[in-house]
């Protein structure tokens, strides 16, 4: 071989050469843009990620807002039910004494009505009291029936 064929075949080695790196340049273009076509992918998914958490945080504090009044109106009802348990029993036995005091005061009124009406009774047919006026001949004895006359007249 000689120089100029050498020449040549270096010169053809090198178009290879160049269409090779060529060929090689524009894969590795495309696989460059394909990676930034995945990256920019991945990238939106993160930020779509990243907003959904940020969300759900968002609802954890709001719906933590709402459970602490629930929890806060939980503990206001337990003490007030507590303390209306206190207050029935209280009543229960207020009502209780109050029924027994009027009890109490019925059999008093009962009581002195009955011995009131004893003295009475006695105190109207009693023929050796000075009050009451003497009778020629009394034609009945006395009775309930001539007692409850004098009052119904």
């Amino acid at each position: 071989m000689t120089h100029k064929q050498d020449y040549h075949i270096v010169q053809l080695e090198e178009i290879d050469s160049d269409e090779h790196t060529s060929i090689q340049l524009e894969t590795f273009d495309d696989v460059l843009n394909q990676r930034s076509t995945d990256i920019r992918l991945i990238t939106n998914q993160v930020t779509d990620v990243n907003q959904t958490f940020l969300d759900l945080q968002r609802l954890v504090t709001q719906q933590t807002v709402i459970i602490d009044n629930i929890e806060k109106n939980i503990i206001t009802t337990d003490k007030n039910v507590k303390t209306a348990v206190v207050e029935i029993k209280d009543a229960n036995k207020y009502q209780k004494s109050t029924a027994q005091i009027c009890c109490w005061v019925l059999c008093f009124a009962i009581t002195l009505a009955i011995v009131g009406g004893i003295l009475i009774f006695y105190w109207l047919f009693d023929t050796n009291s000075p009050t009451v006026a003497p009778t020629a001949a009394p034609t009945m004895e006395p009775t309930i029936a001539s007692f409850l006359k004098l009052f119904t007249s």
